[in-house]
């Protein structure tokens, strides 16, 4: 029997999720999508914590269908929530809002095309892995290595938070390039653990839960504005607007530049709460990490 039934039971109701998930995305629902990404995400997470105690050929198996499905429902998450961005501009930026939309609805469709082109029973096959991997699970240390894992990605998070918010504590400053994106997935890495340290029956503070969500989701909005930023771009030089409507192109930088401060605004935003909140955070999470593994568990993380 499992020493872990809870953690086993978290892990099993990923994959029922994404199986079920998998043919409602693969036919464009954008919710499934999201839903079937975030899922192949936590599996992956659990991938990485466990990866040195399982078998290479059913990880490995396992791991090509979690990435093959996310490689391709990740650009259609981001053109949704683009799409679902440009759509709430107002009638004064109609012109430039349809110009935008019509170039993403088209991306969106051509997305489309190629995920019909997937073979579907195929990577589903690959998820199949799953049940050898399951029984290998079910011997491990799994809460320790939990908590090890914890501790090493707490570091990273903690590393790249202080650097946003203080770059020139470092020892080279001079050397050290800011990067937002590793900020983020290094924080989605330590909130994958911790949802599953949390299934795995170790309670968790609601302040902790709320303290970190925050921070997740003020990252996550500075991505999805970034990228957004960024589509505009390559929207005008797929378009060759320079040379073709001068007008539409300073429009759509108009746009670009408000939307690009949107996105700073966030990452100021997180490093404000980071300086208020990172400290106890980090020591919170640390207590978490030493407590004991049979305490019973709260309400999961959200979102």
């Amino acid at each position: 029997m499992s020493e872990h039934p809870l953690l086993i039971k978290y892990y099993d109701g990923l994959v029922e999720e994404l199986n079920a998930r998998i043919p409602h995305a693969l036919s464009g629902d954008a919710e499934a999508i999201h839903d079937a990404r975030v899922a192949t995400r936590r599996l992956s997470a659990m991938l990485n914590v466990f990866e040195p105690q399982l078998s290479r050929g059913l990880r490995e198996r396992f791991q090509r269908g979690l990435k093959a499905f996310r490689r391709a429902l990740g650009p259609m998450r981001d053109l949704d929530v683009m799409i679902a961005e440009f759509r709430r501009l107002p009638d004064s930026q109609m012109q430039v809002r349809d110009f935008l939309l019509e170039n993403l609805q088209r991306a969106r469709a051509e997305g489309r095309a190629r995920m019909d082109k997937l073979n579907a029973p195929r990577l589903l096959g690959m998820l199949g892995s799953w049940w050898g991997l399951r029984e290998e699970l079910k011997e491990l240390s799994a809460g320790e290595m939990l908590r090890q894992s914890l501790s090493g990605q707490l570091d990273d998070f903690c590393r790249c938070a202080a650097l946003h918010v203080s770059p020139s504590t470092a020892e080279t400053p001079q050397a050290v390039e800011l990067n937002p994106h590793e900020l983020r997935i290094a924080g989605k890495a330590l909130r994958y653990t911790l949802e599953a340290t949390l299934a795995d029956g170790v309670a968790i503070p609601a302040p902790v839960i709320h303290s970190f969500k925050k921070m997740q989701d003020l990252l996550g909005t500075w991505h999805d504005l970034a990228v957004l930023s960024n589509q505009i771009m390559q929207i005008c030089l797929e378009e060759e607007l320079a040379l073709k409507d001068a007008e539409r192109l300073r429009a759509c930088l108009t746009l670009m530049r408000r939307t690009t401060r949107r996105a700073a605004a966030r990452l100021e935003n997180f490093r404000t709460l980071w300086r208020q909140d990172g400290e106890r955070l980090r020591q919170e999470i640390v207590l978490i990490i030493n407590q004991n593994p049979d305490a019973p568990p709260v309400t999961p993380i959200n979102g």
